[in-house]
Parts: structure tokens; sequence; C-alpha cells
């Protein structure tokens, strides 16, 4: 009897044993999802600055990008924002300091861009910024070029975003121009030297908008001569009735009274025309380009 009944405990176990091996429903888990893989962000600019129409290898940009919610655009904070003043170098492409990425596959972004790179921003709606007052070199002309750009509503993208930046300063190219008493040989062979007068060199940039406003004492300015022309990058404001512009010819001065307003992203070429007079010099300037007025004046 006990026999039988071991016989048929063995049986029952490699009945149960044969059917678990055999089964067709056993839940295998799915394997889990692969991460979605983060999007880097690239740079690429198209320039328009007054000194020249390319970047030099070694510039350095700073970028923000701010996130939109929904289809509402970010505000611009000193910090917080999705990348906050990455530095980008060019070397025939821009590369950021450290790779930055999209927020993800479907929200947009606004970027802004500016140049010269500033390490430490303080308050974004007041980056301060200082034209060279002595711009006799040409490495200190080019110091006082500032550039700035914004991209607004980005998709997410595995190319390039495109960004234009415009200039924020003015650029005076004068040029001294024989009159009567006066040949393009003596003015060449003599001691020619061009003053501004009366420009502020601090300026402000708000970076959220796009807008400049000069600050602190006036001073007078040395543009870069660059051939035959003489170049001075200048922050927008309004001079007041000053002693614009002095040539000075060998050692001697005369000076061009005249009010002007300067505007950011203008070029404003300026002939100036010395001739001898019973009184000494005057100097007449051909109307600015930009504008077809006449700004006709008399230096004594």
């Amino acid at each position: 009897m006990k026999k039988q009944n071991l016989f048929g405990s063995l049986l029952v176990a490699c009945l149960v044993a044969s059917c678990s091996s055999g089964s067709s429903d056993e839940i295998i888990p799915s394997a889990p999802e692969k991460p979605a893989e983060k999007l880097p962000i690239t740079l690429t600019t198209q320039l328009s600055r007054i000194t020249d129409n390319s970047f030099d290898s070694g510039d350095k940009i700073g970028v923000y990008v701010v996130n939109y919610s929904g289809g509402t655009a970010g505000t611009l904070k000193n910090s917080g924002n999705h990348v906050n003043n990455m530095g980008f170098t060019y070397s025939g492409t821009w590369n950021p300091d450290t790779p930055i990425y999209w927020a993800d596959n479907s929200t947009h972004a606004d970027f802004y861009v500016y140049h010269p790179y500033v390490s430490s921003v303080a308050d974004v709606t007041k980056l301060a910024f200082t034209a060279m007052d002595n711009q006799s070199a040409e490495s200190d002309y080019k110091k006082s070029d500032f550039v700035y750009g914004k991209m607004a509503n980005v998709a997410p993208t595995a190319e390039a975003v495109k960004v234009m930046t415009s200039h924020m300063m003015s650029n005076m190219h004068i040029t001294v121009k024989p009159g009567n008493g006066f040949t393009a040989e003596s003015l060449k062979a003599a001691d020619v030297k061009v003053a501004v007068n009366g420009l502020k060199t601090n300026a402000t940039i708000n970076l959220s908008t796009g807008t400049i406003s000069a600050t602190g004492d006036a001073k007078t300015c040395t543009p870069w001569l660059s051939g035959e022309t003489y170049k001075l990058l200048v922050v927008p404001q309004t001079v007041e009735s000053t002693q614009l512009i002095t040539v000075t010819i060998n050692g001697k001065p005369y000076n061009l009274t005249k009010a002007f307003t300067f505007e950011k992203g203008k070029v404003y070429n300026c002939p100036v025309v010395v001739t001898k007079t019973n009184n000494g010099i005057n100097v007449g300037i051909n109307p600015w380009e930009t504008d077809g007025e006449d700004h006709g004046g008399i230096a004594e």
C-alpha cells in the first residue's frame, strides 16, 4: 500500500513538471524603452558688423536661450534661463564652452546673441560696454564694435540655429579734402590730425530689447586712419552744438561747430573740405550719406 502511494505521488510530480516546462502561456517582460537622446544646440551667425563682414578666429560671443511655455515666450532673466550666457568661440564654426541641448524635441525657444563676450553679466538689461576714446590703432577700433542679435520662436532642430547680428554702434568715416589754397599733395605732405569732440564713450545695452543708451562724461576721441579715411566707432547719442570735428594741420587746429544725432547701425561718410581764407581755414562738410540732409558747416 505504501509503495502504491509513493508511485502515485511520483507520477503526479512528473505530470506537473511536464506541464510547467511545456506551457505556452508564460509572460516574458518587455525590454525597457531606450531614453530619447538629447538634441544638441549648435549655432551659426550671419554677421553685419560695422568693422568687417566676418568674425575672426578666436572671437567669442555670449548666448542666452529662453524656453517657451506652451505658445508663450519666456522672459530673458539674469539667471534661470534654459542657457545662461554660454560662451561660443569661433574657429570656422562656433563651439560652446560646454555642450548645450534643447529642453526636448518640441519646446520652442528664443536665442539672444552678443559680442564681445563678457564672462559675468549682472544685469541683462544693463550690460556695460565702452567704446575706446583712442581708436588710432586698428585693434582698439575693432574693440569698440558691439553686435547683437535675437532669433525668436525657434523650434528644436538638429540643424545649426542661424542668428543675424546687427550693429549697435554708429560709424564715422572722415576724409580730409583740399579746397582753395591746398592741393592733394600739400595735404599729403602736411601733419594732419583729426579728432571728434564731445562724445560719450560708455554705454549700457539691454539684451532683451536690443536698445543702447550712452552714459558717462563726454570725451575727445581719436579715429583710426585707414588708408585716407579716419574711422571712428561712436556710441549712439545726440551731441548738442559743439566743436564736433577738429582738423589740425601742421599744429594749427580748425574746428567745425555742429550738433548731430548718431544712430545705431549707420555709417556716416564725412568729407571735410579744407580751404584757406583771409581769416585762416574754412572747413565745409558735405552731407552725411545716410539721411540725405545737408549738414554743411564752417569751422573758424
